[in-house]
């Protein structure tokens, strides 16, 4: 009986993904009918028809899911819950899975719908450090998130080498400081001055670069399709997935089972909960007590039309970088790390980096920018100012593409949106169980910023080896470990927990940093 229901349940959420692929593809193909010259009305409407054929579909699939999924629950609860469908649950729900769990994700919308669908896709990998402690775990995170992508497949996965590009003299001093850091810790990395720098990607020739740094081993990824591949290998390892369930509420049961009330009035048991729902995990940490040092904060994409093989590698400039270490990160009680600009919305820098995209994304250029507060956690809307802040640093750096100019980019079919990202207060991802909190099986994987799809496949990795490890094994392991640090929070008489996370060998540092109650 229950290994039929595990079917029922695995062909359901494949359903689910097969509608979800069919609405990608609606909208993909709509956004190329409206921007065909001609008949555009009549393409209008069929792009408007095709969309709505397919989220009927996928509300159809979704439903029949969510009923599979309450029976599921009415039998026993699942081993593990995950909360949020973005890269970070995705992965989660993906290696827990592989691993023999009985996992059930939820999502608010639809997976990879938010920043994880909308980001620039960038990975950053120079090796393995030598030595990874503290300082060092974000590198081994993005070097393992790399090869994890690359293994997953049908996410265009590019190893096409980056460019760390310096255009002035205080940025090419700290790109060089940190230069001889990476080299002097065996991370792979090269040296080169402007010429050198043109040869490597000569669509940076005539612009500002006056040296830069080459990572070989850095490229892209599609984060969408990275996002959807997640789901889809977690499905056909029996995870049940459900869309449009939005976790409003979780609490832990007499029976010290968790229990997540969603925004339709289901009930779903769990013995062990991931909390990666984004830049909504504080909203539903709050509900057991707890308070996650993690807000919104908007992060600004545009694009620009490009022939196929216009630009080579992913760039990355370092205006921002130098800005934050001559004055300091920005931070304070209430504003998060790295911002561009402070909390009344006034500029401190500029940020870059960015890729070419692949014949998914028709070839175009895709840069991020801008990061800064929203004014509420629905706020999607484009800065005025940011609109042609991006565009007018990419020309700057890529002055090939000056032809189209930030306004004639828009008008050849070059666009801009923003996704609301998960900003920890102090820059580190928030990864660890909260059990000092007497909370045993509730795990935080979240506040990894720009970094979810850099860090934050390996991250769950770990963390679902050590879920797993809890959820199926009887032999007892030592519990994360927990120190407590005073910390004022909003005025509050409160305490912060920081969660100093037991990394699974050969990596056992600790980066993470966690919330209190």
């Amino acid at each position: 009986m229950m290994m039929a229901r595990k079917n029922l349940l695995a062909a359901a959420s494949c359903t689910v993904l097969y509608a979800a692929h069919r609405r990608k593809r609606a909208i993909c193909e709509g956004a190329e009918l409206r921007r065909a010259p001609s008949d555009a009305s009549a393409r209008a409407t069929r792009a408007t028809t095709l969309l709505r054929i397919a989220e009927q579909e996928a509300a159809e699939a979704a439903a029949a899911l969510a009923a599979e999924t309450a029976a599921q629950t009415a039998d026993a609860p699942s081993d593990v819950l995950v909360v949020g469908g973005g890269i970070v649950g995705a992965s989660v729900a993906f290696h827990a899975s592989r691993l023999g769990a009985r996992v059930t994700l939820l999502e608010k919308a639809s997976c990879g719908c938010e920043a994880s669908g909308l980001s620039a896709g960038t990975l950053y990998d120079v090796g393995v450090p030598e030595r990874v402690d503290a300082s060092s775990a974000a590198l081994y995170l993005r070097a393992g998130s790399a090869s994890i992508l690359e293994a997953l497949g049908g996410c265009e996965f590019n190893r096409c080498g980056a460019l760390d590009v310096a255009a002035t003299p205080p940025e090419v001093k700290l790109l060089r400081q940190d230069f001889e850091a990476a080299r002097s810790a065996g991370l792979q990395c090269s040296w080169h001055e402007a010429a050198e720098v043109h040869a490597l990607e000569p669509a940076l020739a005539g612009g500002s670069a006056l040296a830069a740094v080459h990572t070989p081993r850095s490229g892209s990824v599609q984060p969408g399709l990275a996002t959807l591949a997640f789901v889809e290998g977690a499905v056909a390892a029996g995870c049940a997935v459900r869309e449009g369930a939005e976790v409003v509420s979780l609490r832990r049961t007499e029976a010290g089972l968790y229990e997540a009330l969603t925004s339709d009035g289901d009930r779903l048991l769990a013995k062990q909960v991931v909390l990666a729902a984004g830049a909504w995990s504080a909203k539903v940490a709050r509900s057991v007590g707890v308070h996650v040092p993690c807000v919104p904060v908007k992060g600004v994409v545009a694009t620009l039309p490009a022939e196929p093989n216009a630009l080579s590698k992913v760039i990355f400039d370092m205006e921002s970088r130098a800005c934050f270490a001559a004055e300091g990160d920005g931070r304070d009680d209430e504003m998060p790390a790295k911002c561009t600009h402070d909390r009344r919305g006034e500029r401190r820098c500029r940020k870059l980096y960015g890729k070419q995209c692949g014949e998914a994304d028709n070839h175009q250029l895709l840069f991020g920018g801008d990061r800064l507060l929203p004014d509420s956690d629905s706020d999607y809307a484009v800065p005025s100012a940011s609109r042609l802040s991006v565009r007018e640093h990419v020309l700057e750096l890529l002055p090939k593409f000056r032809d189209f100019g930030p306004a004639r980019a828009v008008e050849a079919g070059g666009g801009e949106w923003a996704g609301l990202m998960p900003f920890a207060h102090d820059g580190k991802p928030i990864v660890g169980e909260l059990s000092r909190l007497g909370l045993d099986g509730l795990w935080l994987c979240c506040g990894f910023g720009p970094a979810g799809i850099m860090e934050g496949p390996k991250a769950a990795q770990v963390l679902a080896e050590l879920v797993v490890e809890d959820v199926l094994h009887t032999t007892p392991r030592p519990r994360t470990r927990v120190a407590m640090a005073d910390a004022e929070s909003g005025g509050d008489d409160a305490r912060w927990a920081r969660v100093a996370m037991a990394w699974m060998d050969p990596c056992r540092a600790g980066c993470c940093v966690a919330s209190e109650v």
